[in-house]
């Protein structure tokens, strides 16, 4: 989920093939004023999105009283546990300390 959220952050969502059908139907309407309000549509609804994500999945799951439970079971989701608090530890260094 984070990849995904970090690929359609910013203007990702412009080349992104799920998006295609709304890059097409922004070309019919007329004015930039109405461009430039879609954009900052967009660009707020994945801040906020983003936002509510951090707040709900990413800081309940690198609690303490998770993570030893889920790296010391099963070897596959401790696994990819690790990679993504891995990954995450570059965008998220408070949590560390």
């Amino acid at each position: 989920m984070d990849k995904l959220l970090a690929t359609i952050e910013g203007d990702g969502y412009k080349t992104n093939k799920h998006f295609e059908r709304y890059m097409t139907s922004r070309t019919g309407i007329a004015g930039p004023a109405t461009l430039d309000y879609l954009d900052k549509a967009v660009d707020t609804f994945f801040k906020r999105f983003r936002h509510m994500y951090d707040l709900t999945i990413v800081e309940k799951w690198r609690r303490s009283e998770t993570l030893h439970f889920m790296l010391a079971g099963d070897k596959d989701p401790a696994r990819e546990l690790a990679r993504w608090l891995v990954k995450n530890a570059v965008h998220h260094l408070d949590w560390i300390y």
